[in-house]
């Protein structure tokens, strides 16, 4: 069981093996990632998605490894990039939350309309984008397999420098630390309090957690009188101290000494050569406050900053008069000492000095961080706001450059793009109109800086009526109050679940500095302070803008900046997905399927959604879990032991149960068959290539979206039925005629592989041929023997029970039963079981957890369609998966400025994209009349066949083309588009579908032009090279079903057989139709097996007569290509008067590198592309082929921190065939790529202003479709826009 839940948890977190480099020659790496799973199969979630989320490998699997800030980037490389979104993104999409609000038993959250409600938008996603900047990997070590010099195995460290410092707006309008202590609101001396934690250094003194430039600073010397001395000495009595790796003050200590004059500590020496890192607990700041004090370095004034007067975070420096503008002294109790400013005061006054605007400070002492540390200097200062057209704000530190002539730290200065989100009362905020802010300073015309008043407030006046009402209404957290001195807090009183604190406990009153004592709905202990602030900008109408002052765990102070805070921000946004309300039903609902229930009902996830949460479940007098909220072992007894899964009685329910993972099947296969090593030296079971086969192989998995998609709907009944198949992903043709040759070779003969034919699951270790009951060439076989002396239906039943759990029909049992005889009376008792084996692993019962019932019909065999004699089309999509940034594949190239724009196109392309833009002298010119004031665009360098046909007049562009519900700016764009926007699989459905409101759901814009065709007498064929596709889904039963096409070749079905015939005829028998009442997961496994047959033996025929021998290269998309034309050329063998064809390429989801990417990626597209037009051309139906290519999305204008570019809206797309009408560019390329444009909604993304209802209408006019009620069924929504594309537009 624990290795089934790693197995389950491996399918959920998932590590694209080819998205991580050295894949293909190492292993360890993925061994230690899943070793993440075995150790926490029953342990808690929040662990495992700690463990992931450090990662190397899934950081390089979501490329955030060395992602860093937009303040980093801007600082060191002067460029403007953002955080990569990646990660940000699927850990909430695919790892905790999902996209929709969930009830606790999985079905929607509605709002008013009846409308789903989204948990996250992009505002979120760049927010929690900026969380996940600073991770690296760790310096590489030797006992470890290494692909390269990369540490792919150790969990990964925090570069604090390239970590964001700004808030972070959380999932429901707060921000990442809220409930948090405020670090101001820490008792004094906080490192002697409860829950202080100290780390062993050993012999170093310099910090780990903490940023110090030198080891060799002088530390803080513990008196041997000091309590904290005894504690980390730990000496048990004894004169010898012990040294505990870490220790965790659990009471408070008195101070000693000199630890009674400093605030803090960083580095404590306990004995010569003997050092402790304190790590101070978590806590967060506001970035708006009161009495703003200057900072300084010692000598170089650059940089300067301002700091909070009541933190730590400044040594000192004192002066003979204020504002001496001359040397200041430091008076410290160690080197590099933080205090606060009043602290300074202090030690100023007794060395009869002063605070001050210094010049420089004596360094003498401080020679080993001297420019590193910041001192208080004494200038009283203000924090303003810079707002932002959408509303959002960044930190101004004063606007004007200070006296000393040295700017501030840059991101803190008013040019800063360090923006971030927060809520506005009433949502209304400063803009700029008519060329003013109001009484805010206009900046680049669209921004407002503004001055900014604070607000603290106390918000319970009396005692609250409940402990939900504390937890919503109190965002800032508190210090527990037994850390403050005894007797300082007290209880004042108590309600149900919560208890109150004054200062001075029942003689108190409710103000700001009372605290509330809650246990939150998940078990959390909260202690929250009874305060809200709230930051103004004043109007001169005398009406305000308001916020919440936002809090943050990462200093902005330079110096302060560390991987410890860094920590503890990563830790709380973990938590905040973990406690999220949707976590438990998003994450149970994956769980009961992967476990083998396709459909659970609302009860069965809601059970399961109760254990994760509180951590418990109870069963048969057991009580499994621990009690924590995210306990595995009480979700995993949740799932396994519920009525749904053990009752027998639930099997009769038509939707029960689920079609078994192929390599479940296999697995289960090889143990119940007793399958044995032949090697006894090296027992290791081998498979090769057994993906590309089944579709499914540990790690071999095409994205981050695993194998099975947990809402995938199949046609047929289950389609129908609304209701989901996950697996039935893997049972299109290719994928069923390779688990079962496999199967069968398995079985007849051993785990190896046939010369010549590539069918078995293994490659072979010795030589010979293939025989049925022979093993030469294997390395291990299935050597399971029955009973002796038993009969042929014991034998048969105790098949049944290893290899079906005995639920095989009383129908099929009798015709194996048959079968197992006649071959046992011919050849021998073992070609019977064998043949007995390969029918019994053919059944439902095998491939399903379900039982069928019968009908005793046979299913009819497929009927190829006959042509009419209409001249012959076919129309190709090309669909590049992974949002291809196609803003690199058409580009503005020789373009002139105007008045309205003073820079060229080309040049505010490069502003706007720098550093992942093209060369110009790279571009490909082509003639771009019309667009943008450019007289030629260009394209990516390795598109010289687009380059061609463009100027061959027989390829076309749409610019900035998406989905689109209606024409829309950034005004309305929501609610004009309703779909889950930037998330690659619902855009890529939408992209396929060209149905945005559903009117023909659970169609594809092809398979409905499929439809009107067919119904027009059109003998239509469908064929997809990637697997079932939505585009290719219809409406209509008469339309023929979408043929599957192998992309690596056609195999046949039952190979190499001397009974071929007699097992196709005995295996359609055993899959014979079904009852209206039968199982509907059985029923789509044998109509599935069916039709694969049927379409196997047409193709496989066909692409054996086709003469076309031109090569398409090796690469895969060349390969389908390859496929594609030797269909084209057959089409008569098929019978199809037009073909359809769905192929698809796969990693343009360039979150990283995008132009190496682009550069592999389009290079293989353009051979792929010439090779299949000179093949068009060579069998003569060049004017016959229509190629439509898309992609889900394009990307952000903008790029990330990882040479990059993330999920944006609006991209390029292009059309070719003989008869396209060719050599333009349709549609309006953006003549403004940034932010301030109408159609831009922020981080560089683009909303589409054509949408593909103006496309798709003109394609179908151009294969045969004439009537416009029959446009309305392909393209249901093409009436929302008035400006369609002509048939004439687009082709010739």
């Amino acid at each position: 069981l624990r290795q089934r839940m790693a197995w389950v948890l491996s399918q959920i977190l998932v590590i694209a093996k080819t998205a991580v480099g050295g894949y293909f020659s190492s292993t360890e790496m993925f061994l230690s990632y899943h070793d993440i799973f075995v150790r926490n199969a029953f342990g808690n979630y929040l662990d495992v998605l700690r463990e992931i989320s450090y990662s190397p490998l899934m950081a390089e699997n979501l490329s955030y490894v060395a992602s860093k800030s937009t303040a980093y980037v801007k600082k060191t490389k002067n460029r403007l990039e953002f955080a990569d979104e990646n990660f940000a993104r699927e850990i909430m999409q695919l790892f905790t939350t999902g996209l929709d609000l969930l009830n606790m038993d999985g079905t929607l959250k509605l709002d008013a309309e009846g409308n789903a409600q989204q948990v996250y938008t992009n505002v979120e996603i760049r927010s929690f984008a900026r969380v996940w900047t600073g991770f690296q990997r760790q310096n590489s070590r030797g006992n470890v397999e290494y692909y390269d010099d990369r540490n792919r195995i150790d969990p990964m460290k925090i570069e604090p420098q390239w970590r964001d410092r700004f808030p972070k707006s959380d999932l429901y309008g707060g921000f990442i630390g809220d409930k948090y202590p405020l670090c101001v609101d820490m008792p004094s001396r906080q490192f002697l309090r409860k829950g202080a934690k100290y780390r062993l250094l050993a012999g170093s003194a310099r910090p780990e957690l903490m940023t110090d430039n030198s080891k060799f600073t002088q530390r803080f010397t513990l008196s041997s009188t000091s309590s904290l001395f005894d504690v980390l000495c730990n000496d048990q009595g004894s004169a010898v101290c012990t040294f505990p790796q870490i220790v965790e003050l659990d009471i408070n200590l008195s101070c000693d000494s000199v630890e009674c004059e400093v605030d803090t500590v960083r580095v404590v020496e306990v004995t010569s050569g003997v050092f402790y890192e304190y790590i101070a607990p978590p806590c967060v700041e506001h970035p708006f406050y009161d009495d703003a004090m200057k900072l300084n370095r010692a000598t170089n004034l650059k940089d300067p900053i301002y700091g909070n007067p009541l933190l730590p975070v400044a040594t000192s420096a004192c002066c003979e008069t204020p504002n001496s503008f001359t040397l200041a002294i430091s008076d410290n109790r160690y080197e590099i000492e933080r205090m606060t400013f009043a602290t300074q005061e202090a030690r100023c006054a007794a060395l009869e000095r002063q605070s001050c605007e210094y010049d420089h400070v004596d360094i003498d002492a401080l020679s080993h961080e001297k420019d590193v540390v910041y001192h208080w200097a004494y200038a009283p200062c203000y924090i303003l706001a810079k707002v932002n057209p959408d509303g959002d704000i960044a930190i101004v530190h004063n606007a004007i450059i200070p006296s000393n002539g040295q700017p501030f730290v840059q991101h803190v200065m008013a040019d800063s793009l360090n923006y971030f989100h927060v809520n506005w009362e009433e949502n209304l905020f400063p803009t700029a109109e008519n060329g003013q802010c109001g009484s805010c300073t206009l900046l680049d015309g669209v921004n407002c800086l503004c001055e900014t008043s604070l607000t603290t407030s106390t918000v319970f006046t009396n005692i609250p009526t409940s402990a939900d009402d504390i937890i919503s209404a109190l965002n800032i957290g508190a210090p527990d109050p037994a850390n403050f001195d005894t007797n300082y807090y007290g209880v004042a009183a108590t309600g149900p679940g919560f208890k109150v604190y004054h200062v001075g406990g029942a003689s108190g009153s409710y103000n700001v500095d009372t605290i509330f004592e809650v246990t939150d709905h998940n078990g959390r202990l909260l202690f929250l302070k009874n305060v809200m602030s709230n930051v103004s900008i004043n109007d001169p109408n005398g009406s305000s803008f308001t916020f919440r002052n936002p809090v943050h765990f990462m200093s902005l102070i330079p110096s302060e900046t560390n991987a410890r805070d860094a920590m503890y921000e990563t830790e709380a946004t973990l938590q905040h997905y973990f406690y999220h309300d949707n976590t438990a039903p998003f994450l149970c609902i994956r769980f009961i399927q992967r476990f083998g229930i396709s459909n659970p009902s609302p009860r069965y996830i809601e059970a399961c959604s109760t254990a994760f949460k509180t951590g418990s479940y109870y069963s048969n007098g057991i009580d499994f879990g621990t009690g924590a909220y995210g306990d595995l072992a009480a979700t995993v007894a949740s799932i396994v032991l519920d009525r749904e899964a053990r009752s027998t009685s639930v099997r009769a329910d038509v939707s029960y149960g689920s079609i078994r993972e192929p390599l479940l099947k296999i697995i289960s296969l090889m143990r119940s068959m007793e399958y044995s090593s032949f090697d006894d030296e090296s027992p290791v079971v081998i498979f090769s290539d057994i993906h590309l086969m089944m579709g499914q192989m540990p790690y071999e998995y095409e994205s981050v979206f695993s194998f099975f998609l947990p809402e995938y709907e199949p046609s047929g009944v289950i389609s129908a039925a609304s209701l989901v198949s996950p697996e039935a992903m893997m049972i299109d043709e290719p994928k069923v005629t390779g688990l079962l040759n496999g199967i069968q070779s398995m079985i007849k003969y051993g785990l190896s592989r046939c010369p010549g034919l590539g069918y078995g699951f293994s490659l072979h270790v010795n030589l010979g041929g293939c025989y049925d009951g022979f093993y030469n060439r294997a390395s291990g076989a299935l050597m399971y023997q029955p009973a002796s002396g038993a009969s042929t239906v014991q034998v048969i039943d105790d098949l049944s029970t290893l290899l079906t759990s005995g639920r095989l029909s009383w129908e099929s049992r009798q015709i194996i039963v048959d079968v197992y005889e006649n071959y046992k009376a011919q050849i021998d008792e073992n070609a019977g079981l064998r043949m007995a084996m390969q029918l019994m692993t053919s059944t439902p019962e095998f491939h399903t957890t379900t039982t069928p019932i019968l009908s005793g019909i046979s299913r009819p065999d497929p009927v190829l369609p006959t042509p009419t004699g209409i001249p012959y089309k076919a129309v190709v999509f090309l669909f590049l998966s992974g949002g291809c940034d196609s803003f690199n594949m058409l580009v503005p190239k020789t373009c002139s400025s105007t008045a309205s724009r003073p820079v060229d196109a080309y040049t505010h392309y490069v502003d706007s994209r720098n550093p992942v833009h093209l060369l110009q002298e790279n571009l490909l010119p082509i003639d771009s009349s019309g667009q943008v004031d450019c007289t030629e665009f260009g394209l990516h360098e390795e598109l010289t066949s687009l380059q061609q046909l463009y100027n061959s007049d027989e390829l076309l562009f749409f610019a900035n083309t998406g989905v689109l519900g209606s024409a829309s700016d950034k005004t309305n764009y929501m609610e004009n588009t309703p779909t889950q926007l930037f998330a690659h699989n619902f855009m890529q459905d939408e992209t396929k579908r060209v149905d945005l409101f559903d009117e023909v759901a659970g169609s594809g814009v092809l398979g409905r032009l499929a439809d009107v065709l067919t119904a027009n007498n059109v003998a239509t064929g469908s064929s997809s090279l990637d697997g079932t596709s939505i585009i290719l889904a219809s409406l209509s039963d008469e339309s023929p079903p979408p043929v599957v096409v192998s992309g690596s070749g056609m195999k046949q079905f039952v190979y190499q057989s001397d009974s071929r015939d007699e097992i196709i005829t005995n295996i359609k028998r055993l899959n014979q139709a079904t009852t209206m009442d039968s199982n509907f997961m059985a029923e789509t496994w044998s109509a599935n097996l069916h039709q694969s047959i049927a379409q196997n033996e047409v193709l496989y025929n066909s692409m054996m007569s086709s003469s076309i021998t031109s090569k398409f290269g090796d690469r895969t998309l060349g390969q389908k290509f390859e496929l594609i034309a030797k269909m084209i050329e057959t089409r008569e063998e098929r019978g199809t008067d037009l073909d359809i064809f769905h192929v698809s390429m796969n990693g343009y989801d360039t979150h990283a590198n995008v132009e190496s990417v682009l550069t592999e990626k389009f290079g293989e597209m353009n051979s792929a592309i010439a090779s299949f037009v000179e093949n068009m051309k060579s069998i003569g139906r060049w004017n016959d082929v229509t190629v439509v290519q898309a992609s889900e999305f394009g990307r952000t204008i903008t790029p990330n921190t990882g040479a990059g570019t993330d999920h944006g809206w609006g991209g390029n797309v292009f059309m070719f065939g003989g008869n396209v009408n060719g050599g333009k560019i349709l549609g309006s390329y953006p003549d403004d790529l940034t932010d301030n444009s109408p159609i831009g909604i922020g981080r560089g993304r683009l909303i589409p202003t054509t949408s593909w209802d103006q496309i798709w209408p003109a394609i179908a006019s151009h294969h045969g479709v004439t009537e416009d009620s029959d446009l309305d069924i392909i393209c249901p929504n093409r009436k929302k826009f008035a400006n369609a594309f002509s048939q004439s537009d687009l082709f010739k």
